[in-house]
C-alpha cells in the first residue's frame, strides 16, 4: 500500500508542476502590436520611451545614456 501511495503522490506532484503556467500581462506587447502601423524607429520612438526596459532591449542603452549621446552629437 505504501508504494502505491508514493506512486500516486509522485504522479500528482509531477502533474502539478507541468500544469503551472505563468500568467502574462500581454500576449503581444502593445508596442510591438502597433509597430506595423507606425513603421520605423522614428515613428514609434516616443512610444518606446514609455517602456524603459523595451527601450533598453531595442537600443542596448538606457534612456539617459541615449539622451546624453544624442545631446553630444547634436550639441
Amino acid at each position: 500500500m505504501e508504494v502505491e501511495e508514493l506512486t500516486c503522490v509522485a504522479y500528482l506532484y509531477s502533474r502539478s508542476r507541468r500544469t503551472k503556467k505563468k500568467k502574462r500581462k500581454f500576449w503581444v506587447h502593445p508596442l510591438i502590436a502597433d509597430r506595423s502601423a507606425k513603421g520605423l524607429f522614428n515613428l514609434f520612438y516616443y512610444d518606446l520611451r514609455k517602456y524603459e526596459d523595451n527601450f533598453f532591449n531595442y537600443l542596448r542603452m538606457s534612456i539617459s545614456s541615449f539622451d546624453e549621446l544624442f545631446d553630444n552629437l547634436t550639441g
